[in-house]
């Protein structure tokens, strides 16, 4: 991702629903999971981006940002936010073995080519039976002009998703889609804007889909459905969605 596209990523961060969203389901994820209990909790966000996770995951405990790119981590220390490395997961993490409580990787493996070396450093680095939260974007069939500006290689099944985790070590504990009532809108938002936007560059799709100059209002009733859903979340599994989420922990070695 490109400076401008960081920026753009770190002033929606707080105040667009998708963002906000995904940032209180992981809140309530914790919550409720068995690393709650050895709060305060020793973290790393891999992939941290801007930082809009990592504030509130320092709310857990001594918490880490991790990211190959110095544009995501000049936008963290814009924000405050301290204890940030350079680096890239699917080389050998700066890290000894059994060190993290937790370990997040936020909207990350989609972007990565070699997804299961870098899941196999981040079980490394966790301890015996702590977890992993992971987020990837859902289903091929909203591949986009979106998911190409983003830097996305691959959207995943549930399926796939689990199987990758397995093989490379973990045990699911829950695996779930999200983000359920955007999936029709963003479906026909994708699908019909792809066709008008043939021979524009891809810093301009992305910030179509982003902003789109959306009205305030619709941006507070997708808010309004999304802490509905994050409510419902607490209770059931939904069977679609436009996003995955994933909570696993760190099973016996595959190797």
């Amino acid at each position: 991702m490109k400076f401008q596209q960081y920026k753009l990523h770190c002033n929606l961060g707080k105040r667009f629903w998708y963002f906000t969203s995904k940032t209180n389901l992981i809140r309530q994820v914790i919550k409720k999971s068995d690393s709650a209990n050895l709060t305060p909790l020793y973290i790393l966000d891999v992939g941290c981006g801007t930082g809009a996770n990592l504030q509130m995951l320092s709310g857990f405990g001594k918490s880490f940002g991790l990211d190959n790119s110095l544009a995501a981590l000049y936008f963290c220390k814009k924000n405050n936010i301290s204890n940030l490395i350079i680096g890239n997961v699917t080389e050998d993490l700066p890290f000894r073995d059994e060190q993290f409580d937790l370990v997040c990787a936020i909207d990350l493996l989609e972007h990565l080519q070699e997804e299961t070396q870098a899941l196999r450093e981040m079980r490394r680095i966790l301890k015996r039976g702590a977890s992993l939260i992971i987020t990837v974007p859902a289903y091929k069939l909203l591949w986009s002009e979106h998911d190409l500006s983003a830097g996305h290689m691959r959207r995943y099944s549930k399926e796939n998703l689990i199987e990758k985790l397995n093989s490379s070590g973990f045990l699911i504990k829950r695996c779930t889609y999200f983000n359920c009532f955007a999936f029709l809108p963003t479906f026909f938002f994708r699908k019909i804007i792809r066709q008008f936007l043939e021979g524009g560059n891809h810093n301009d799709r992305l910030r179509l889909d982003f902003e789109f100059k959306i009205p305030q209002v619709i941006n507070i009733f997708f808010s309004w459905f999304s802490r509905l859903e994050v409510l419902l979340l607490k209770y059931i599994n939904f069977p679609f969605g436009v996003s995955l989420i994933c909570i696993c922990k760190k099973g016996k070695s595959n190797d």
